[in-house]
């Protein structure tokens, strides 16, 4: 399927998928390197009704991290970096645990031996302050639980987004200029990125970024400005159209950011990816992220997620002649870290699907009651095995007495407010669990508003898991 066919088919499905995932509204860009589509749907501000359009911008957190990669591998090409060199030649940071002489190799590949970690996140706006950050003994995260150096280099895999930012410090370092300048001028410019840019860097602020919202349930709450203190790996803020523009830039061909050999040399497998030590069927390359390692469906990109408002899924797959980027605005607050179940990751994952030739699907030409019945009838003759059939009587009752339930009172700004400033002071995990156990029946709540939000596994939604 052509691109513009793909983009047709993809108008309905991303508009069915946004009403599943409770998402405000969402873009997705997909391209072959020559044509180009853009679907937008839903609304880029719930409160003005304003409607999504392929203009707005948004916070593309880890997305910032396909740029470190293909900063490395231009400096790569030209001679100027050596990755497999000592770090300790361009900038002055060491694991204090040991191990093998740590590398620039280390840290793309995560096996630097730092602790997996978030954004070291401030309210405000984004800034780097990555050598401060290395030398402090802790993570934020639940009242400095973690160490920063967890391991010795080389001895095990913990993603972190603090060690993508040394290696933009050594970029600067190499280059002489501000990591942000630096992409700006051999990575915007070159690959027409017309919105793009980072904190401080030029153009910073141009654009008007969709709003994000933090999703409770059926109830969209708008986040508060939060910043990184890792700006050069958690700090882009793009269009799905330029970022994807990027990722067409990964299909290889004349006239691309990188020669064929360093494009191998960027997409060549070099770990697998584990999270809190499982496989989750993914590799990494040198900085970017790997799918479907040896398969026509192999992809080579990263996903993004910036708190606690937008996720985001930017993917290029060689193979099938396709670079896809998708960007929603809603972040699920049951839970932290799984993109699976996010409109942009759904979407992107069907546009790949188009493109390998699968059918196209319109999940809106039944209705939801519908499935209902079917789930009813499966239960009923499937599952318990009953021969006969509901007589029409009875199904006419059963039809007439449906309602739906309330799952919860209305709600109110107030109530929000003060559960918000009440953990203001709660760091760490046992201080929050300490905090909802001293209100007599606060538990209770939070589970049974957990299962009114739809979450199953218990114990999450107030302390990740992750970090805890």
């Amino acid at each position: 399927m052509d691109v513009a066919e793909i983009g047709a088919e993809l108008r309905d499905y991303a508009e069915d998928a946004r009403r599943a995932t409770g998402t405000p509204g969402g873009v997705i860009a997909v391209s072959d390197g020559s044509e180009t589509a853009e679907v937008a749907c839903g609304w880029a501000d719930l409160a003005r009704q304003e409607g999504m359009t392929a203009g707005f911008t948004f916070p593309g957190g880890s997305l910032s991290k396909i740029y470190i990669a293909l900063a490395v591998a231009l400096l790569v090409e030209r001679g100027e970096l050596d990755v497999d060199a000592p770090l300790s030649e361009y900038i002055k940071v060491a694991n204090p645990l040991g191990g093998e002489p740590l590398t620039v190799t280390h840290l793309l590949t995560h096996r630097s031996g730092l602790a997996l970690d978030t954004y070291d996140a401030v309210m405000g706006v984004s800034q780097d302050e990555v050598m401060t950050l290395v030398r402090e003994l802790h993570g934020p995260e639940y009242g400095q639980v973690r160490q920063r150096w967890v391991a010795r280099t080389g001895a095990a895999f913990a993603y972190s987004s603090l060690g993508m930012a040394l290696v933009a410090a050594v970029i600067e370092h190499l280059t002489g200029m501000p990591f942000a300048r630096f992409v700006a001028g051999e990575i915007a410019v070159r690959a027409v990125l017309g919105t793009t840019s980072w904190p401080g860097g030029p153009g910073w602020g141009r654009g008007e970024s969709m709003t994000g919202y933090m999703g409770f349930g059926d109830q969209a709450v708008p986040t508060p400005v939060i910043g990184s203190r890792c700006a050069s790996s958690t700090g882009v803020v793009t269009t799905a159209g330029d970022q994807n523009r990027l990722m067409a830039n990964l299909l290889g061909g004349e006239g691309g950011l990188l020669r064929a050999e360093t494009l191998r040399w960027l997409t060549t497998p070099r770990v697998e990816y584990t999270f809190l030590g499982r496989p989750i069927g993914m590799h990494i390359g040198a900085g970017v992220q790997l799918r479907n390692v040896g398969t026509r469906e192999f992809a080579v990109g990263h996903n993004g997620a910036y708190p606690f408002g937008w996720w985001s899924a930017s993917w290029t797959y060689p193979d099938l002649g396709l670079a896809v980027t998708a960007a929603g605005n809603r972040w699920d607050m049951r839970q932290y870290m799984e993109i699976e179940p996010t409109w942009a990751w759904q979407v992107a994952q069907e546009a790949a699907r188009l493109r390998a030739g699968g059918a196209p699907r319109h999940p809106g030409g039944r209705s939801r009651s519908y499935v209902a019945g079917m789930v009813t009838g499966g239960r009923l003759h499937g599952l318990l095995g009953v021969g006969q059939r509901i007589g029409e009587d009875e199904l006419t009752e059963m039809v007439a007495g449906t309602r739906r339930v309330e799952r919860g009172e209305p709600w109110t700004g107030e109530a929000f407010t003060d559960g918000l400033r009440m953990m203001e002071s709660a760091r760490t995990a046992a201080e929050i669990r300490a905090r909802v156990a001293a209100e007599g029946g606060l538990a209770e709540t939070v589970d049974l508003t957990a299962l009114a939000w739809g979450e199953r596994r218990g114990g999450t939604m107030m302390v990740s898991r992750e970090y805890d």
